[in-house]
């Protein structure tokens, strides 16, 4: 029951190269976690905007601190990181945009 983590942590951090979709980063957001994410290779719009319903950082080990700690830090701040990315998830990843996106990355 992976939303029992998610629910456990205080912010979800997502450092990868590349992805397909990225569900994961919806997992999280659906559960009200802030998230920092290192840009990857299929990183898309349909995910959200980088400083609205995340923190986009790079890879660099300073870089990530640096953006948890503004997170934890700017209390306000994380506050809007989680409405945007709850209200982005509920709007934009019903079941059925899910599929969509699915079959144009297959399509693809």
């Amino acid at each position: 029951e992976p939303e029992n983590w998610f629910r456990a942590a205080d912010v979800f951090v997502f450092s990868s190269i590349i992805e397909g979709l990225g569900n994961v980063l919806l997992e999280a957001m659906a559960c009200g976690l802030p998230i920092v994410t290192t840009s990857f290779i299929g990183l898309a719009e349909e995910l959200g905007r980088g400083g609205q319903e995340f923190l986009l950082t790079s890879e660099s080990i300073e870089s990530i601190t640096d953006a948890i700690n503004s997170i934890i830090i700017q209390n306000d701040f994380r506050i809007e990181l989680i409405k945007n990315a709850l209200s982005h998830v509920a709007l934009n990843h019903d079941l059925e945009k899910t599929l969509d996106l699915y079959a144009g990355i297959y399509n693809s």
